[in-house]
């Protein structure tokens, strides 16, 4: 028997062989399962004030093979406004200049990035809530928080009323 002048072995071959493989890829795709919520104790800031990070932790499954991934952070009523957060694992973005430490904002954009490895177990900060100093309440933390100007343009305040996305 024949398909269009192909023997229908040959058709159903490639097709099962094509969907084997498909499946096998989407089984092996690199997934986050959710662990848990947690928060950090109370620390002195970088700014001066105290205050302590609330983050998600989870676990990387599939095929993850160390490239790096960026996490959005959507937020609001509407899920209008987003950034990207940054790893607890990346370096701050400052560098030293006559001993003091300076912002770098050609670093920001690397806080952005961490390579994720299978079954690794990955902490991301999500909310930093500010204690003390001349700020207060919750943030969506992100490598951008160190700007000033940052808050006036595009605040990264959480109100209660607000739903949090985060995207990897």
């Amino acid at each position: 028997m024949k398909l269009c002048g192909v023997p229908i072995e040959l058709v159903a071959g490639g097709t099962v062989g094509v969907v084997f493989a498909e499946l096998v890829r989407w089984l092996l795709r690199p997934r986050a399962q959710f662990i848990r919520l947690e928060s950090k104790p109370d620390v002195q800031g970088l700014t001066g004030g105290i205050q302590s990070l609330h983050r998600m932790r989870f676990k990387v499954r599939g095929a993850a093979s160390g490239e790096a991934a960026a996490i959005l952070s959507k937020w609001g009523p509407s899920i209008d406004q987003a950034t990207y957060a940054k790893w607890d694992e990346s370096p701050e973005p400052f560098a030293w200049d006559s001993g003091s430490q300076v912002l770098e904002l050609n670093l920001v954009p690397q806080t952005f990035y961490l390579p994720l490895f299978a079954s690794r177990t990955c902490p991301l900060p999500i909310l930093v809530n500010w204690k003390t100093g001349d700020v207060t309440g919750l943030d969506i933390f992100c490598g951008w928080w160190y700007l000033r100007w940052r808050e006036e343009r595009n605040p990264l305040r959480v109100t209660l009323d607000d739903t949090i996305s985060i995207q990897i």
